[in-house]
């Protein structure tokens, strides 16, 4: 029970990197090192508990996440989490960047053995800070938002 707790306070505690972000490309790499960390406590909390109460908590975990680094009220998509995590910094490569003074997309690659998924990191600067919008699955078919 203390070990659930001790990874339960990890899921919900804050971090500091998203509001230290000088660049939208750091905010991106911030972004991918708080997921891949949700991410792992997500599999390793479901794998010992499994249960309602432990679903709730992987969801309040990744609401603080987009808290951290999306404006007031943003809705996500449902919660979703892999042995394979969507993002991780390690390996998830910028490939571009578009930069404005208010706007920016980051594009990434995340390279695996059989495919290499590409995103792209939608931000918004407001108040001086940047926050993230979408980030996007990007395929021959289109965007498809995974945020």
């Amino acid at each position: 029970m203390k070990k659930f707790l001790t990874i339960l306070s990890g899921l919900l505690s804050s971090n500091t990197q998203a509001n230290a972000n000088t660049s939208p490309e750091q905010l991106v790499k911030a972004f991918q090192a708080e997921y891949l960390h949700w991410n792992m406590q997500a599999l390793e909390l479901d794998s010992k508990h499994g249960n309602s109460n432990t679903t709730q908590s992987i969801e309040r975990g990744y609401q603080k996440l987009l808290q951290r680094y999306t404006q007031s009220g943003f809705k996500g998509e449902p919660v979703a989490y892999s042995s394979e995590p969507s993002h991780d910094p390690s390996q998830e490569n910028i490939i571009s960047s578009e930069v404005t003074e208010t706007n920016a997309i980051i594009r990434t690659e995340l390279p695996r053995k059989y495919y290499t998924p590409t995103y792209e990191y939608h931000l918004v600067k407001m108040h001086e800070r940047w926050f993230l919008t979408q980030i996007y699955l990007v395929d021959n078919d289109g965007l498809y938002p995974s945020l």
